[in-house]
């Protein structure tokens, strides 16, 4: 079973804003995996997101020629992927992702090609390029059915009750719930408590 669903974006920003929001849900142990053709936006996504997790700027090269990049000071570990140069799956199974998988959140671009490799749960992002737009239709299994549908309903509640707000992540506590803090344009904050429905 999956979950799909699919946005239209306008524009860079769009994309990297769309980014920041699945980083308010993606952690470590989760895996992410990006497609479609050169100039789709894969980089921007995967940037995007792992920018999301720092409290400071930084540089995050693409890992086209290294085939990954880590990042272990992020708030969430990521390890960047970039699989366009890899002639052989022998390959993959060098950069020792087994391990990575379990410490951090794995991003990888061009996942088409791990093809039956890929793993039960997780994320797929397929970005297409639509006249001078982009559409990333997401799919998600495993886990990420349910964490997809989480995403959408929160984020048509933060849409419906606090518009053109900023939304950043908030350390929580030890229960299920999840915490974002909403800020608006003047700088005024609000806490936000998302807990799932069967939790307690």
């Amino acid at each position: 079973m999956t979950f799909e669903h699919s946005w239209h974006l306008e524009d860079e920003d769009e994309t990297a804003a769309l980014a920041r929001e699945f980083s308010l849900f993606a952690t470590a142990g989760d895996w992410i995996g990006l497609t479609g053709d050169l100039g789709a936006g894969k980089t921007t996504f995967a940037r995007a997101l792992i920018r999301a997790y720092c409290t400071e700027p930084i540089d995050v090269p693409s890992p086209t020629f290294t085939l990954v990049q880590l990042y272990d000071e992020t708030r969430v570990p990521v390890a960047h992927l970039d699989l366009y140069r890899l002639e052989e799956m022998s390959e993959a199974d060098e950069l020792g992702l087994d391990d990575l998988a379990t410490s951090h959140l794995v991003v990888v671009e061009w996942a088409e090609r791990f093809e039956d490799r890929l793993p039960a749960d997780r994320l797929m992002i397929e970005l297409q390029i639509s006249n001078e737009s982009r559409i990333a239709k997401v799919t998600g299994f495993g886990i990420w059915q349910a964490r997809l549908e989480r995403m959408l309903s929160v984020g048509r509640f933060v849409k419906d009750n606090a518009p053109g707000h900023t939304r950043q992540f908030l350390q929580g506590d030890a229960s299920a719930r999840r915490y974002e803090r909403l800020v608006d344009h003047e700088g005024h904050s609000s806490l936000l408590m998302d807990m799932p429905a069967k939790a307690e």
